[in-house]
C-alpha cells in the first residue's frame, strides 16, 4: 500500500527486511480510494509495525505504517500479514487483537513521489525458528470504530486518526455518532 513514513514528518526507515513488532491495528472505516482516474471505497485497517533493531535519532525504535483492505481472501495482504504473524491460515474470523504484539519480518522499499521520499511496506513475512525478536515496550493499541475509545484514538498516529477522520460515512450512520463530527463543520473530534 502507499505512504507509510514520510521525509520531513518522520524519520525515513531504511530499506530492507527488518525484524518488526505489530503495535497497533485501527479501525480505519471505508476508504475512498482513487487511480488511474477510477474511484472506488474499500474498508481499510491500519497497522503499524515496530522495527525490533532500527532506532531513530531520538532513540526510539523506528515505525512504518500499513494500511491494507480489510479482506481474509487468501491473496489479500491483510491475510498474508495475519498467516505470518500467527504461522497458521487464518480461519473465517480474525480477532485483530490476535496480532497485536506478533512478530513479523517487514521488507520495506523506498519510492519517491515529488520532493519527497516514502518508506512502504513491499512485503511482511514469518520470522524464521530460530531468530528471536526482542519484546516491544510501547503500548499496544487496538482501536474499533464499532466502539471508539476516545483515549485510544488520541494515542494512535496521526495519518490513522486524520484517515478515520476524513472517512467515507454510510448513508445510515447519523450525524451525532461516535466519529460523525461535529454540525459546526470544526475540525474537532467529538469524543
Amino acid at each position: 500500500m502507499k505512504t507509510i513514513t514520510k521525509s520531513g514528518d518522520f524519520e525515513l526507515a531504511p530499506a530492507g527486511t527488518f525484524a518488526a513488532r505489530i503495535t497497533t491495528l485501527a479501525d480505519l472505516g471505508i476508504q475512498r480510494l482513487e487511480w488511474q482516474g477510477a474511484v472506488r471505497q474499500a474498508h481499510k485497517v491500519g497497522i503499524t509495525f515496530e522495527l525490533a533493531s532500527k532506532r531513530g535519532k531520538n532513540g526510539q525504535r523506528l515505525a512504518v505504517f500499513d494500511r491494507v483492505t480489510v479482506s481474509l481472501h487468501e491473496k489479500s495482504r491483510l491475510f498474508q500479514i495475519a498467516q505470518a504473524a500467527l504461522g497458521v491460515e487464518p480461519g473465517e474470523e480474525l480477532d485483530p487483537a490476535d496480532l497485536l504484539g506478533k512478530a513479523v519480518l517487514v521488507t520495506l522499499v523506498h519510492r519517491v513521489a515529488g520532493t519527497r521520499t516514502y518508506a512502504n511496506v513491499a512485503g511482511v513475512a514469518a520470522v524464521p525458528e530460530e531468530m528471536t525478536v526482542p519484546d516491544t515496550d510501547t503500548a499496544l493499541l487496538l482501536f474499533d470504530l464499532d466502539a471508539p475509545d476516545p483515549a485510544v484514538f488520541a494515542k494512535l498516529p496521526a495519518l490513522f486518526r486524520k484517515l478515520i477522520e476524513e472517512r467515507v460515512r454510510p448513508l445510515a450512520e447519523p450525524e451525532d455518532a461516535p466519529g460523525a463530527g461535529p454540525e459546526d463543520g470544526s475540525d474537532d473530534i467529538p469524543f
